[in-house]
């Protein structure tokens, strides 16, 4: 069985040789080989053409096509046919100067395909690398738009859908591109189908194939909606209520395409687990071995610390494949929901999170589907790799590496970011142009503290995919990007994670405005100082509700007496001994103050020296102590840091231990030395951050104020409150300017503006 084309030109070429043996023995220069093709340039007939020579494809390769539903493709006849109908349609595409199939098996046929080569023609994925720095001129890239579309349209009218089409598959005339003129033609045809029509799904994979090559270009809603209204030859609105179903599909198979090539080029699951036989049932119970003590015990995730790091963790993969986990450093330990290790997992550096708990299969996912959104959106935000494919070798995000379960929860693995430090207030810059990124990839970061990025070599990273949301309108399917108010919004909590205020909330959001391309108005940035300052004051309240409860930074014990909170990073063996015996303790110590309500201490045990007061009658008092501490030092004002809260259930004292600030007073040091710039300025700042919470202290006596590390502290925060009217502040000012006499007094007031 053998079919021959041959034009003209070839065939007095090729007069008096075997068209079969002649096509096959074409030698020129190689632009591309596959498993059973290869792609050739030669000069013959005075011209210059392309051949395409096709071996057999083989009975797996056929077999494995019907298994999953899909036609094999056989030869060159597919990209024959499409030539002609594209050619009958007068659509642009090479012309066919020679053709031949012959085979008696089909798996085993050979045949061949020549075209007229096309000259002094560019890739569009060319032109894409060539704009990555300098866009082109604004209507030529209308009209490159257009020109796709029509394309893409009438191949479609014509009954020929390609199955590769990208934008390496469609050139444009260079000359025409010089005159400002968009002319294309396309290539590459081999699996195309030929039919009366094209059905739904195939139209859907072609336009998923453009919008997924088209991803490094970073095109406006602007310019899709102008490719979608072209391509239906119908006004924008009316083109997607009638086909939005079709945009729908397109895109959410194009971000599939993306984040298949994307973790391709950033790594899956390593390739020796790949490779592993998996376990029908396995279930393997998850195990900790210790490095020093090397015996096996269960972790004690469900509620209490893990072991000291390094250990060994005995887990399964998603589809059963045991692994071994070892864990090196612990980075967060949320008690009764989650660790976080850095580990190694199959010679690969991973941070990993194990979910505990109820939902934690949930949490699991929702951090798996995160780092994939947060891929896919930062990588293509960032446009590195080859322009036009999402081959971005690097994203600013952590690639997902793998998924599994244990005994006691699930676990998620991605990439160690190497030389990673966590970001700080000094990120901020870069900070809101990562958020600035995220948004224009439909994402917000709902939990955007400087706690969920870190910065390696420069660059910041967004780590925590559990806080990720999707923000997209199922009525656009074009817009990607969040919008403006609920962009304006998440900023605002960034900032207020910050501590950014006045100047620099406005410096940030004209940043911000410019990257995402909004027009910054007057209205916009008084509804973002606005977002800024509520946002701040929800961030005190989640804390302060924080400080009360178990927590990363806060432990809290219920004993049968009463309840205990301590801080973390405080809690050492010092501590736990004053715990134990707070009263004993105080009777060693310095006393500082013997009243009938509180007695004040210093103690010191070992080293460390702490303030111990007991408030012997109102166990209230030492709670609201406690969250008024912990309120000033994370709104950055400097006052004493409690370490611990001791309370009684029924009557009896309550104990709050605070960090040793020393003896020097504010009246002492005065007294000796007189009031000098720094000190009045230190007065002056505690105030003013005071009248910015609209906090009033009630009892601001000489003796509440301390000078440590060059800085005026306050302490005995026990009637501290929030204020009604600035009537109490002025209270509070007037109150400490009645601490002294002359020429000091003169000088407070005038400074705080009060009355002496």
């Amino acid at each position: 069985m053998a079919t021959l084309f041959l034009r003209h030109d070839l065939a007095l070429a090729w007069r008096g040789r075997d068209a079969f043996d002649a096509a096959l023995a074409i030698e020129g220069e190689t632009y591309r080989v596959a498993a059973n093709r290869r792609t050739v340039r030669f000069d013959a007939a005075g011209a210059t053409f392309f051949a395409k020579l096709h071996g057999g494809a083989g009975g797996r390769e056929i077999l494995k096509n019907l298994a999953t539903l899909k036609l094999p493709v056989l030869g060159a006849r597919n990209e024959f046919d499409a030539c002609r109908r594209l050619a009958a349609a007068g659509i642009p595409a090479p012309r066919v100067a020679a053709f031949g199939w012959r085979a008696v098996n089909p798996a085993h046929g050979q045949s061949f395909i020549i075209c007229d080569a096309l000259m002094n023609h560019v890739s569009l994925e060319t032109l894409a690398e060539r704009w990555a720095g300098q866009p082109p001129p604004p209507r030529l890239r209308r009209r490159l738009i257009l020109a796709v579309a029509d394309l893409a349209r009438a191949m479609h009218d014509a009954g020929v859908n390609h199955r590769d089409l990208y934008l390496c598959h469609i050139l444009a005339d260079a000359d025409a591109l010089a005159r400002g003129e968009a002319r294309l033609t396309l290539i590459d045809l081999h699996r195309a189908q030929t039919r009366r029509s094209v059905p739904r799904r195939w139209r859907l994979r072609d336009l998923a194939a453009l919008w997924f090559s088209a991803a490094g270009l970073r095109l406006s809603r602007a310019d899709q909606l102008r490719f979608a209204a072209r391509y239906a030859q119908l006004p924008p609105r009316e083109a997607l209520r009638q086909d939005g179903a079709l945009w729908r599909g397109a895109g959410k198979r194009a971000r599939r395409l993306r984040w298949r090539e994307l973790r391709r080029h950033q790594g899956g699951r390593p390739s020796a687990v790949a490779q592993a036989g998996a376990i029908p049932g396995t279930r393997p119970a998850l195990l900790l071995e210790s490095a020093s003590a090397g015996a096996r015990e269960p972790l004690a995730l469900a509620g209490g610390e893990p072991l000291p790091a390094p250990f060994r963790v005995t887990a399964a993969f998603e589809d059963g494949t045991p692994t071994d986990i070892e864990c090196q450093a612990v980075l967060r330990h949320v008690p009764g929901r989650r660790l976080v290790v850095r580990a190694r997992l199959d010679e690969l550096d991973v941070a990993v999170k194990f979910f505990v708990g109820r939902r934690a299969r949930r949490r699991c996912r929702r951090e798996a589907s995160g780092l994939k959104r947060l891929a896919l959106a930062l990588a293509a935000a960032d446009g590195k790799g080859r322009a036009g494919f999402a081959c971005f070798e690097e994203a600013a995000a952590p690639a997902l590496v793998a998924t599994g379960r244990c005994a006691h929860g699930h676990w998620c693995a991605a990439r160690w970011i190497a030389e990673a430090r966590p970001a700080t207030p000094a990120d901020g810059d870069n900070l809101v142009a990562i958020i600035a990124r995220l948004h224009e990839g439909g994402l917000l970061q709902q939990d955007p503290h400087p706690g969920n990025f870190v910065v390696a070599k420069g660059r910041v990273y967004a780590v925590d995919g559990g806080a990720v949301e999707r923000r997209r309108r199922l009525a656009a399917p074009f817009r990607q990007t969040v919008a403006p108010r609920a962009g304006l919004a998440n900023l605002a909590r960034l900032l207020a994670a910050l501590d950014v205020g006045g100047e620099g909330v406005e410096r940030a959001w004209r940043s911000y405005c410019a990257m995402r391309e909004l027009e910054p108005t007057p209205a916009m940035l008084r509804q973002t100082e606005a977002a800024v300052a509520r946002a701040t004051r929800r961030r005190v309240y989640e804390y302060l509700r924080k400080t009360r409860r178990r927590c990363t930074e806060f432990a809290v014990e219920r004993r049968p007496q009463g309840t205990l909170i301590c801080a973390r990073a405080a809690m050492g063996e010092e501590l736990r001994r004053l715990i134990a015996e707070p009263d004993a303790c105080m009777a060693r110590g310095e006393p500082l103050k013997n009243g009938n309500t509180a007695t004040v201490a210093r103690v010191r045990i070992g080293g460390d020296a702490f303030i111990v007061k007991r408030y012997n009658a109102k166990g209230r008092r030492a709670a609201r102590a406690w969250r008024n501490g912990h309120w000033l030092r994370l709104r950055g004002i400097p006052t004493a840091r409690p370490l611990a809260l001791l309370t009684r259930r029924g009557p009896g004292p309550a104990y709050l231990v605070l960090e040793d600030l020393g003896d020097e007073r504010l009246d002492h040091r005065i007294a000796r030395q007189g009031l000098d710039g720094a000190t009045l300025q230190g007065v002056a700042s505690l105030f003013a951050a005071l009248g910015r919470e609209r906090l009033t202290h009630r009892d601001a006596k000489a003796s509440n104020f301390l000078v440590c590390r060059g800085a005026v502290a306050l302490v005995d925060l026990d009637a501290l409150r929030p204020f009604l009217s600035w009537g109490e502040h002025r209270k509070d000012r007037q109150r400490f300017v009645r601490n002294w006499e002359g020429e000091v007094a003169a000088r407070f007031a005038d400074r705080l503006g009060v009355t002496p």
